[in-house]
């Protein structure tokens, strides 16, 4: 607890020292490619195994902690995603987890409040599978774990400390997600 406490106190520590704005977010999104990828691959084990299988996606929902820096340019944090998919037959749950360092930087300046931004993330992307096996009556649970990568070519984020912001996506994020920002 002290550690936890301490670490704690050196981060609001620094982040009042340097002035740096903090920023946390929620967005929720359409599929990923990866969400769509994995529809498709499904469909097609499906068609060439004549196996009741079938998935899909109903969207990601992103939560992001971030830091600026001190110009306001560069926008550097963390974000957690989860792909949610709707299943059938022998295919009873299936999700996606993400946990990706990430890092933006805005072209517009900061006394804007229309900011255009690209970005880059890469982290892990856990996928979550639940099997119904036929021949032992039995759910058989499996996790893979893939690189997860996303570029972000254009972001709009409209508002000063309260934003909102669109942006699309190509990678592990939703393919286009609209969101909630604050900084402080």
């Amino acid at each position: 607890m002290r550690r936890f406490l301490l670490f704690s106190s050196m981060l609001i520590l620094s982040t009042s020292v340097y002035a740096q704005k903090m920023e946390v977010e929620i967005s929720y999104g359409a599929p990923s490619i990866y969400g769509v990828s994995e529809e498709i691959m499904g469909s097609i084990v499906s068609a060439l195994s004549s196996s009741d299988y079938s998935n899909s996606s109903n969207g990601i929902l992103n939560v992001a902690v971030a830091r600026f820096n001190d110009v306001m340019k560069w926008r550097y944090g963390v974000e957690f995603g989860s792909e949610f998919f709707s299943t059938s037959g022998k295919l009873t749950s299936l999700n996606y987890y993400s946990i990706s360092p990430k890092i933006d930087y805005f072209w517009s300046p900061p006394e804007n409040k229309l900011r255009f931004y690209s970005g880059i993330s890469t982290g892990v992307v856990l996928r979550a599978s639940k099997y119904y096996d036929q021949n032992t009556s039995s759910e058989e649970s499996e996790t893979d774990t893939v690189l997860g990568l996303n570029f972000t070519p254009l972001g709009i984020r409209y508002g000063e400390d309260f934003a909102v912001f669109l942006d699309g996506n190509a990678g592990n994020k939703a393919i286009v997600q609209l969101g909630i920002n604050y900084a402080f």
